[in-house]
C-alpha cells in the first residue's frame, strides 16, 4: 500500500513541477543532483527520516530561485508543500483503519 501512495505521490510531484517554467542546464542539474545527495547524506548521519522525493523537489525548486526569482511559481511549491502537510495524517489514518479491520477480523 506504501509503495503504491508512494508512486502516486512521485507522478503527482513530477506533474507539478513539469509545470514550472525554468531552463534547467547541465549546471543546473548537477547542482540539484549534488544539493539533494548532500541533504540526504547529512540527515542521515544526524539519524533524522528524510525523503528523497522531498529534497529532489527542494533541491529543484531552489536552484530555480536561484537562477531567477520570477523561474519559480511559488503557488504550485505551495500546492507541493501542502501535499506533503497532508499526506501524514492521511496515511496514518488509513494505516490506523487497517490496523482496526485487521484486530476485528483476526
Amino acid at each position: 500500500m506504501s509503495v503504491v501512495t508512494e508512486l502516486l505521490a512521485v507522478l503527482s510531484y513530477c506533474k507539478q513541477l513539469e509545470e514550472v517554467a525554468w531552463l534547467c542546464v547541465c549546471c543546473s542539474g548537477f547542482c540539484i543532483e549534488i544539493g539533494s545527495a548532500l541533504t540526504v547524506l547529512v540527515a542521515s548521519n544526524v539519524g533524522v527520516p528524510i525523503s528523497t522525493t522531498h529534497c529532489k523537489v527542494g533541491s529543484v525548486v531552489f536552484v530555480g530561485r536561484f537562477r531567477a526569482r520570477e523561474n519559480v511559481d511559488w503557488s504550485i511549491f505551495r500546492n507541493i508543500v501542502i501535499a506533503w502537510l497532508v499526506t501524514l495524517p492521511i496515511s496514518g489514518g488509513i494505516s490506523a483503519a487497517i490496523m482496526s479491520g485487521l484486530r476485528l477480523a483476526v
